[in-house]
């Protein structure tokens, strides 16, 4: 989820730290529990996690290219 996103309710809501309202950052949800967030090219775990667990947080937080099919679906070019 973006951070702009107005169900971003990290730190507001849940407790621990605010992710800024910035289209750039992400949240990541797992179970509907906050587990990650990306701000500034850097991310923070909020759960306890092991190295395998952490890079794969790590890789979901990342935007990637949307692939073509799903783009010619959604009517973007």
């Amino acid at each position: 989820m973006s951070g702009a996103d107005p169900l971003n309710l990290v730190g507001s809501i849940v407790p621990g730290p605010t992710v800024s309202s910035l289209a750039g950052h992400r949240v990541l949800y797992r179970d509907g529990v906050a587990v990650a967030v990306r701000e500034s090219d850097e991310t923070r775990l909020l759960v306890a996690a092991s190295a395998d667990e952490k890079n794969a947080l790590e890789a979901a937080l990342l935007r990637r290219r949307v692939a073509p099919l799903v783009r010619a679906y959604l009517g973007k070019r």
